[in-house]
């Protein structure tokens, strides 16, 4: 549990899809440690369709710039929020929150490519709640902050 609770609090943002996805997590790992039956289960054993997936990447794409939360993307595919990450994380390899917010930092990066368009005006146009957000997620995940990355594009 100890693992799996570390690697998710790696990010420490304050949306409404983080809040779920760790206390779906939390309530999945007590009720294992409580009932001895739960940790017989066997792990999922597929993940999500290609339709599924598709679904997902369309709805993500469209609202890139609003809340997404892990009850919108479950019931988008007819799952419960436990299973939908269990299945998507199988699916992509990392859960539906860390996915959200990589498609925001692409998006971003793309936005920040233009001159005209302030760092602040890029985070808020892919969703995140100001710059600094970006800044904190960018830097996880692309290593610069996007300071950093306008001048090494010759951006800035």
């Amino acid at each position: 549990m100890r693992y799996r609770l570390r690697s998710d609090l790696m990010w420490e943002e304050d949306d409404r899809a983080y809040a779920e996805t760790l206390g779906l997590l939390l309530l999945w790992e007590l009720r294992h440690a409580a009932d001895p039956k739960y940790s017989q289960l066997k792990p999922v054993r597929g993940g999500l369709t290609a339709l599924q997936l598709r679904r997902i990447k369309d709805f993500v794409d469209g609202h890139i710039s609003k809340e997404i939360g892990i009850s919108d993307l479950a019931n988008l595919v007819g799952l419960s929020q436990f299973h939908f990450i269990r299945a998507f994380k199988q699916s992509v390899g990392h859960s539906p929150y860390q996915y959200v917010l990589s498609e925001r930092t692409s998006i971003a990066k793309e936005l920040l490519s233009k001159r005209d368009l302030s760092i602040a005006d890029a985070a808020l146009a892919v969703g995140f709640s100001d710059a600094s957000q970006l800044n904190r997620v960018f830097r996880k995940l692309m290593g610069v902050t996007p300071t950093a990355f306008r001048r090494e594009n010759g951006l800035r």
